[in-house]
């Protein structure tokens, strides 16, 4: 999955509003909850009741998935160097 637009973090929340991407791009924008875990592992927790998809319902389901595409609950980004 790759997005191109623009981005917005101020310290706990990052805001990705996707000009081109899997999501439709033009006006769609997804929001997650940052934290660290130690100093080398950042975890995004995405807010789907922030989800914003132009022409398309983004209602969570009580699995916390919009839909049944398998979209992730949470990514797990671990440094390597």
């Amino acid at each position: 999955m790759a997005d191109a637009g623009t981005y917005e973090y101020d310290g706990s929340t990052f805001v990705v509003h996707h000009l081109v991407s899997m999501m439709g791009g033009g006006g769609a924008s997804m929001t997650f909850g940052c934290k660290m875990e130690g100093n080398d592992i950042l975890i995004l927790s995405p807010q789907y009741d922030k989800l914003v998809m132009p022409g398309m319902s983004s209602t969570p389901s009580a699995k916390g998935k919009v839909s049944d595409s398998g979209m992730a609950v949470r990514y797990k980004f671990k440094r390597l160097e």
